[in-house]
């Protein structure tokens, strides 16, 4: 690999990493906003906060990091090399990344425990949100432990690169699937049963959340008949004798 196709590499790996924060920024404010009715005072503000993250990234990787190639005897690699530090950039960067995230928990937490109390005194004790925000929470302090060990290790600044990466991969990979939690239970939950025989207020607990680390993860988008294997025969069955009996 010469140092042409490593520098290629690197900035087409960064280019996506960005993108997906990008995309991040934009899912939870669109998000945020939609679920205050269009207030377009949460749009402006978490929109405000994800640019400034969004920019102070870009600047600090344009500026700082080259990449070069690294031989291992028959083998080489590609590795990141910063050329410069800017005072303060990497702290800021964690700090509005801190921010922007504790504003879009606590403004999400403030609607949804008002839902969930509301659902509470209408008898519905075994509501859905009251396991996203048990999940919520969960997923917020592990969000937040994480952002703060990065900003520690950024102020010690004589840490090992193996341990700075470590550290920013789980951060992505724990933001990601807090994406896809949020996506999941976007679907439909209540599995009413046959001619209706089940109401909201006597639901047992979904499935998903009995396990609140990777219950969210992978599950099915709908809960039904149409979940079987068998679920075209059974259509199928259903048509025709809907048919024959209008006959």
């Amino acid at each position: 690999m010469n140092s042409e196709r490593c520098s290629y590499v690197g900035w087409s790996v960064y280019i996506l990493n960005i993108s997906v924060f990008i995309s991040i920024v934009w899912i939870f404010s669109i998000r945020t906003w939609a679920i205050y009715l269009g207030d377009w005072r949460i749009l402006v503000a978490l929109g405000t906060i994800g640019v400034a993250c969004v920019s102070v990234n870009l600047t600090k990787y344009a500026a700082m990091t080259r990449y070069t190639v690294i031989n291992f005897g028959f083998t080489s690699t590609c590795s990141s090399e910063q050329l410069s530090r800017i005072n303060g950039l990497d702290r800021a960067w964690g700090f509005l990344n801190f921010i922007f995230d504790s504003a879009v928990f606590w403004l999400t937490f403030r609607k949804t425990i008002g839902v969930a109390r509301q659902k509470k005194r209408q008898g519905m004790e075994n509501s859905l949100i009251h396991w996203v925000l048990r999940d919520g929470i969960m997923y917020y302090v592990a969000r937040i432990f994480l952002l703060t060990v990065s900003l520690l290790v950024v102020s010690i600044g004589r840490v090992p690169i193996s341990v700075q990466r470590f550290i920013v991969i789980t951060a992505n990979t724990l933001t990601n699937i807090m994406v896809n939690h949020m996506m999941l239970n976007l679907r439909q939950m209540l599995d009413i049963g046959e001619n209706g025989s089940h109401s909201e207020n006597t639901l047992t607990m979904p499935t998903f959340t009995t396990n609140a680390i990777i219950g969210n993860i992978g599950a099915p988008i709908r809960l039904g008949v149409l979940d079987n294997d068998n679920w075209a025969d059974t259509f199928s069955h259903t048509v025709t004798h809907s048919q024959c009996s209008d006959v």
